[in-house]
């Protein structure tokens, strides 16, 4: 209780071209989504961009598994990376 899960991502253009893509950064508990973050970017070849998401979890929180997850969605498709938190 009043421990913060904080969901830290990059997103790399690793191209030589300019790419548009839409950035989501999202903390799930086992009943769903409870926090989020959505940003169109324009990213330069070869910049990274970072966003993180911060969430405290409450006194009478749900126990279980929380995931975060970050992913980035483009004309090519979508990128994702999820990590997963135990809250007892």
């Amino acid at each position: 209780a009043g421990d913060t899960i904080t969901g830290n991502g990059t997103i790399t253009n690793n191209t030589s071209k300019t790419l548009k893509v839409v950035a989501e950064l999202e903390i799930t508990s086992p009943s769903g989504v409870i926090s989020s973050y959505y940003e169109n970017h324009t990213i330069r070849g070869g910049k990274t961009i970072t966003k993180t998401i911060v969430y405290t979890v409450p006194v009478d929180a749900e126990v279980g598994v929380y995931t975060v997850t970050l992913s980035a969605t483009g004309k090519n498709g979508t990128s994702s990376a999820t990590e997963y938190v135990t809250v007892q």
